[in-house]
């Protein structure tokens, strides 16, 4: 998987660093990281945020204990995001994380309706997604799936940031902050709902 590719590693870490510093001056005292994988941003935002309630959930059942090992504090779940019962948080702030998650998803507007209800009236939700609009993203891609990171497994549906833009408008959430990483490659935007 990625945390055995010291590229993949380099780009996760990266990435993590780009979409905290989206967040570090927020309020919040709970997350939830929806496709958390090895939970190395949720160790980066318990190191950061000591008393925030972390939990984590994944579909891949081999990347559970992986999680559970790098970040110990947190409660990490298996299973898929769409059929977990995981209960709003309505009293205090969350952020709801989905990091390159939705361009995997076969429903991406309802995942993210999900995740908006989850954070409720005064939490976040963090999003990054690649940009295949983008025809440098497509080389790099093309090129990173056939080589190195042949390994990688899913499949993108194409999912645009016009098209992310439009899911959360319909969900009611508005733009917080953006930041585009990798060469613009991939967008990050952290939305509240409006």
């Amino acid at each position: 998987m990625y945390w055995d590719n010291p590229i993949s590693v380099s780009f996760m870490n990266n990435r993590h660093q780009a979409s905290f510093r989206l967040i570090q001056d927020l309020r919040f005292d709970s997350m939830l990281d929806v496709g958390c994988g090895s939970a190395r941003f949720l160790s980066l935002v318990g190191s950061h945020y000591p008393s925030a309630v972390l939990t984590g959930c994944d579909s891949d059942p081999g990347l559970v204990p992986v999680a559970r090992s790098s970040c110990p504090k947190a409660t990490i779940l298996q299973g898929d995001f769409m059929q977990l019962a995981i209960q709003p948080n309505k009293k205090s702030a969350r952020i709801v994380v989905l990091l390159e998650v939705l361009e995997h998803s076969h429903d991406p507007a309802k995942m993210l309706q999900k995740a908006a209800r989850l954070a409720g009236d005064n939490g976040y939700v963090l999003v990054s997604i690649p940009r295949p609009e983008l025809w440098h993203w497509r080389i790099i891609w093309a090129l990173w799936s056939r080589t190195l990171g042949r390994r990688w497994l899913g499949e993108h549906t194409g999912m645009t940031e016009k098209d992310l833009l439009r899911m959360a408008d319909d969900c009611g959430l508005g733009i917080v902050k953006r930041s585009h990483f990798f060469f613009g490659c991939i967008s990050i935007l952290l939305m509240k709902k409006r």
